[in-house]
């Protein structure tokens, strides 16, 4: 018996313009260097606002004020309550 164990990440976007330590990030997703003037963080990671999907139906969670992480897959809300 394994109790599911729920972490919910708050989506935190960031100007890359002001941190001068954030110039030259890499998204985890498409591996390029962030040059956006602003990018999201989840976790450790950061992406390109238009690289951030549910792993499950490909939604952009861009727009979304939280994601679930389960196991390594970030979700959106409804993906991980199914």
């Amino acid at each position: 018996f394994f109790k599911t164990f729920l972490l919910v990440l708050f989506i935190k976007m960031f100007d890359n313009l002001e941190d001068e330590q954030n110039r030259n990030q890499i998204c985890f997703t498409c591996k390029t260097i962030i040059t956006d003037q602003f990018y999201l963080r989840v976790g450790s990671k950061v992406y390109h606002e238009s690289c951030l999907q549910c792993a499950v139906c490909q939604i952009a969670l861009d727009k979304q004020p939280t994601c679930f992480l389960k196991g390594l897959q970030i979700l959106c809300r409804q993906d991980y309550y199914k």
